[in-house]
Formats: C-alpha cells, structure tokens, sequence
C-alpha cells in the first residue's frame, strides 16, 4: 500500500514534489467507498485511487517513469551491472547545477503489517545516500534505522549505520555493495531474508504501467493462457459493452514476426528477441456472427484503439484487484470512453471486488472522472510547469472548493491552475 512519494532532480522535476496517497480525516465519511484503514494513528486512511491531470509536457508522464525508474532500480542494480557501468538517470536539465546534483527519491509504504521509510539519491557514478526505516503496525513504537550509508567525498568511502537487529552476515553485504548499486538491492541478492519483504513490495506490488507498455499487454496474455483466469479477462471485456466472446493466442516465429523490416533490423531485433527470450504472438478476437457462427478479428489490425487499450490494462487491473498491488498508469484515458473510466475507478472502489488494500493511480486528460460522486478532493492531483519549467504536484484539496462544486468545471474554469496556456497561431 502506498502512503507518499516523494521525488527531487528527476527528468522535468526540480525541486523536490511530494505526492501523497493519504486521506483527508475531515473526509473519511463521505470517503468510506473510497479509503481503507491503514492501522497508522497519524495517517488512518489511505485512498483507493488518485487521478492526476495537467496540460501536455507538464510531467504527468514523468511522475509514472519516476516511480517506474525507482522499483527498476531496486530490483535490478545489483544483479545487472558491472563496478564501472554508469547509472542511466536522467536530472533536470534546465538549470545548470542539477546537472551535478544527485537525483533523490522517498517512498513511504505498508506491507505485511509494516511502515517503511526507504529511499536513495544518486548520480550517473554512484549512490550517494540510501535509507531504510521501519516500523511495526502490530506494536506500538516509533520509526527506526534499518540501515543507512552516505558517501563522504573527501575519504571515497561510505559512512555506514546499520541496526543491530538486522538478521544475515551485513559485513558481506557492506563488502560486496557496489558504489553504482543499492545496498537494499545487493543483500537481497545475497539471500538476505531480513530485508526480503521491502524489496518484493518494489518487485512485486508497486506496478507503474508508462503507455504504451508491453508489459501489460504480457501480462493479460498470459492469463489469457491460464485456463482458470480467462474467463475473467473476457468478462471483464464484456462488462464494459464490448462483444468479444474469446480469444484465441496464437504463436508466431521471430522470423515471420519480423517480416517485411530491413534485414539488418531484422537481424538484430531476433538477436535481442532470442535473448530476452521474447515470444512472439497474434491475438485473434471472436466475434458471434449473426447467424450463429463465428468470426476471428486480428486484435491490432481489426479491433479499435479502445478495444486494444482495454485489452492491455484488463490483465494487470484484475491481477491488482486480485492481488492488492498498487498500479500506476500513464494516460489510462486514451481511447477509452468516459463512462469506461468511470467504471475502472469504481472497481477499486469496489470493497467487494477490492478486498485486499489494491490501489490505482493513474494520469488523464478526461475531466468527467473527477466529480464529486466518483472521486473525492484529495483523490485529485494536478501538475504543471512553474517559471522555472520545474514540474510542481499539488492536490485539489489545496483550494478548498466548495461542498457541492462540480471540481470538472472549476479545474476548466482555471481556478486550479494546471491548464494550457494556449496562444493564438498566425
């Protein structure tokens, strides 16, 4: 469960934005569809969903390769990546001191009856800092020290301070953690099971979806292959008035897959294919024809964009409602319907469909979601570019806006801000 993100030095971000998942105390009656408890005194209730808007080039896609850049990077620097490999980050461009500051990144989550507190900063070279505090739902205490490490230039070496208690031969994994890999990372790597739970929340429950993405088009075939999941993926297309009655995957050779590309990029795209043992496929959609028949439509060439957009998000939104992940996606209105949206909203909303704590962010342009009957005033984000072409975050319960204000109508009428600024054309 995600409670805050936090994110400075970053693509369009500048200075450090806070984002949060928290829920207002003031709104927890009117909010009961849309929150659940969190065990935490200070922060009771956490939301169910949160809807991002802002004019184009403002960061909303940013924000989702933040946290898609920070989950990457704990899953992947220790194992991937050589002493002298340099960190692909990307810091803010348009001023010229960022470019020699590290980029920094927090994040405050629940999992399995605990707090955590966990973040690192760090530049194409190495890690700078890292951090991880902890505490315990089930027994009343405050946040302590897991470990902690930072750099120190005039020595070229590490400070570090890691609790007693922390289980696992932590010598080692001082030893072996690289200046361009995390610590988090390294000693997971090395069959650490005290710092196993932080790490699979990143690996497992936090699943930023930047579009288009592969990944969720996967991630939908595959429970398309598995005979007790594919009833609900077709369903769920279903319930949402579009007539497909099945599916069918069909395996396809790379070098039919690669068909009609010059041939070095043929060449090169099987090799990378073969390695990351990519499997190639073509998606066909049964329709029911009028007579009683059957007839198959290439999902990609036949089908709408809608279709096709709806087909890649049902995997990872009925496997997030499933499971109680937290999705982040990027755009998540395109070709879709606002009443579609709608309906993806209120599953999370759903406490019978969500039982298990699942949360969705999501960017949009699509203001019709964002009324009083679907989304709450902290549910609602907005981003935009400062003076400086900084991206700033801030939500709507910022403005305060009235008890029965339709929120579409004042974000339009531009009394939030976050708008384009549009300039006439000669």
């Amino acid at each position: 469960m995600l409670i805050e993100f936090s994110i400075a030095n970053f693509r369009s971000f500048d200075k450090r934005q806070y984002f949060s998942m928290a829920s207002s105390k003031k709104n927890k009656v009117s909010q009961a569809d849309n929150v659940f408890s969190t065990g935490l005194t200070a922060t009771p209730f956490a939301l169910r969903s949160v809807c991002i808007l802002g004019p184009n080039a403002s960061g909303k896609s940013n924000f989702v390769k933040a946290l898609a850049f920070m989950r990457s990077f704990v899953s992947n620097s220790a194992r991937k990546g050589q002493v002298e490999d340099k960190i692909l980050i990307q810091p803010f461009r348009l001023r010229k001191r960022n470019k020699k500051r590290p980029s920094e990144f927090e994040i405050v989550f629940i999992h399995k009856d605990n707090l955590y507190q966990y973040g690192f900063s760090l530049d194409e070279k190495r890690v700078w800092e890292e951090w991880l505090f902890k505490k315990s739902l089930k027994i009343k205490g405050k946040l302590h020290s897991v470990f902690e490490r930072k750099y120190i230039p005039d020595s070229k070496k590490y400070f570090w301070k890691i609790n007693r208690n922390l289980k696992g031969n932590k010598e080692v994994w001082k030893a072996s953690t690289r200046e361009n890999a995390l610590f988090l990372s390294t000693a997971v790597q090395l069959k650490s099971e005290s710092l196993r739970d932080p790490f699979d929340w990143f690996n497992e429950f936090m699943r930023p979806v930047p579009s288009p993405d592969r990944l969720a088009v996967d991630c939908t075939i595959d429970m398309l292959n598995n005979p007790k999941e594919k009833g609900a993926v077709i369903d769920f297309i279903k319930s949402v008035d579009i007539q497909i009655s099945d599916f069918n995957i069909e395996e396809v050779s790379l070098n039919e897959a690669t068909k009609g590309m010059p041939k070095g990029i043929a060449t090169e795209l099987r090799k990378q294919m073969q390695k990351e043992k990519f499997q190639a496929v073509n998606i066909k959609a049964k329709h029911n024809t009028v007579e009683g028949g059957a007839e198959y439509f290439d999902l990609e060439e036949d089908e709408s964009d809608g279709t096709n957009v709806l087909f890649g998000i049902s995997g990872p939104i009925l496997d997030t409602l499933k499971n109680g992940y937290t999705v982040i996606f990027d755009e998540l209105s395109n070709s879709l319907h606002p009443f579609a949206l709608r309906y993806l909203v209120n599953l999370f909303h759903n406490k019978k469909l969500n039982k298990k704590g699942a949360q969705l962010i999501f960017t949009s342009h699509d203001v019709s979601v964002i009324h009083p009957d679907i989304m709450q005033r902290d549910q609602i984000w907005f981003i935009e570019k400062n003076q400086s072409m900084g991206s700033e975050l801030f939500p709507l319960s910022d403005f305060k806006p009235r008890k029965n204000e339709i929120y579409s109508r004042g974000y339009l009428g531009g009394r939030y801000g976050a708008l384009p600024k549009i300039k006439g054309f000669i």
